[in-house]
């Protein structure tokens, strides 16, 4: 009897590499390494193919990989980027996961720096994990991350979104292009600042399945923490799970606008925001939305109430 492969793991020597012993389960596709603060690390095309002679940008690491085949690349811990234009930081080739390793601000750090600084999301079946994405630019950068059309099925998993100071805001933290089908965030964080920022995450048009899993918002947006009222989405549209929303805006700070209609479902969702009477939709909705185990309030010292707790909670 012919006995088959008894393993996942696989031994080969990447060209300029090291023999690595590899789960085939994980990818069959090539790893590379980055890292600004390795010795030695150089944006060449015989770097990045060990943590020894890393690449050093992940930009350009990006540029070497193979779309859809599995490739992974590795930023290591301490790892610092300045994203000092538009698209300066682009993930525009298919099927690569990117994963930063280290906690804390040991996290990869990637700084928007000018005004029109964006990191840019420009192909379909992207995995993106473990990154720090922060405004260091004074007065405020625009838009932070930019979603194009084109970005299906699009992971961003437990990275920080942020500003970096009352006067480093990301005006925008996220802007999702519409048509845009599947992108999940999981366990992703968003931190603003008493300053100019108007919106954590906002769509310019129909988009379906949008999920958010595991979610914390905390700061301050004078128009929402998430804006998606540009086009009503009458399938699966939007879906929130174990999330928590702090605005400390006082006359505004929304939690969530939504187009009449939208199909949107929230699981165990808790808000809070000192915008009087909404909890948490500023917008018409004529029952395409349900909440279930969700609780919020817009005022200190009280304890949350199930939302909503009647028709009109819904509604401006």
């Amino acid at each position: 009897m012919t006995l088959g492969n008894k393993t996942a793991l696989f031994g080969r020597q990447q060209p300029g590499g090291t023999v690595s012993i590899e789960s085939m389960h994980i990818t069959t596709g090539d790893r590379w390494w980055v890292s600004s603060t390795t010795t030695g690390a150089v944006d060449a095309a015989d770097a990045g193919r060990s943590p020894d002679v890393p690449f050093a940008t992940l930009d350009y690491a990006i540029s070497q990989v193979t779309a859809s085949v599995g490739d992974i690349i590795y930023v290591m811990p301490a790892h610092a980027e300045d994203v000092d234009g538009a698209a300066a930081l682009n993930f525009d080739v298919a099927g690569i996961k990117v994963v930063g390793l280290g906690r804390g601000d040991l996290r990869p750090i990637f700084s928007l720096s000018a005004e029109a600084s964006t990191v840019q999301f420009d192909a379909d079946d992207l995995w993106i994990e473990n990154l720090i994405f922060e405004g260091t630019f004074t007065n405020g950068t625009t838009v932070g991350l930019d979603i194009k059309t084109g970005c299906d099925d699009l992971m961003i998993k437990n990275c920080v979104i942020r500003g970096g100071a009352i006067t480093t805001e990301l005006l925008v933290g996220v802007t999702i292009e519409a048509t845009n089908n599947r992108i999940t965030f999981d366990g992703c964080e968003f931190y603003e600042h008493a300053g100019d920022a108007t919106v954590a995450v906002i769509s310019e048009g129909a988009f379906t399945d949008l999920r958010f899993l595991r979610c914390t918002w905390i700061g301050t947006w004078a128009t929402a923490i998430l804006d998606l009222d540009h086009t009503a989405v009458t399938t699966q549209a939007l879906y929130m799970e174990d999330c928590t929303m702090v605005s400390h805006g006082a006359a505004d700070g929304l939690m969530i606008t939504l187009a009449d209609t939208t199909v949107a479902q929230f699981l165990r969702v808790s808000t809070f925001g000192n915008q009087s009477a909404v909890i948490p939709l500023a917008a018409a909705d004529d029952g395409a939305s349900l909440g279930i185990q969700c609780f919020g309030t817009d005022a200190f010292e009280t304890s949350g109430i199930v939302w909503p707790h009647d028709a009109t909670a819904w509604t401006t």
